[in-house]
């Protein structure tokens, strides 16, 4: 499952998400394996891109790197998202992602 959900592209690393907006904390909830993807909650609403950008200052922090090396490939105004993250490897993504198997 990582290989579809967590993928090396270029310079980066891919991480296909479905976000679950306005949970009551943010936090990985696994690997989807339907849809292929990382699930995340995000405690914040889905309102003026305040969504987006917690799961982006959440996944800085949760793999250690600067926000400016985390961006939104796709998705900004959908559940499914595609997140790029530069300068960490797809094993480390996948491993602090919980999506080191398949």
């Amino acid at each position: 499952m990582a290989a579809v959900a967590v993928r090396a592209s270029g310079d980066a690393v891919l991480v296909d998400v479905v976000v679950n907006p306005g949970a009551e904390t943010t936090e990985v909830r696994g690997v989807d394996p339907w849809r292929k993807a990382v699930r995340v909650a995000v405690a914040a609403r889905p309102r003026g891109g305040e969504a987006n950008a917690e799961l982006l200052r959440f996944l800085a922090g949760l793999l250690h790197v600067p926000m400016s090396s985390v961006r939104l490939v796709s998705g900004p105004a959908s559940r499914r998202k595609t997140v790029a993250i530069v300068g960490a490897s797809r094993d480390a993504v996948a491993r602090a992602l919980g999506a080191e198997a398949g």
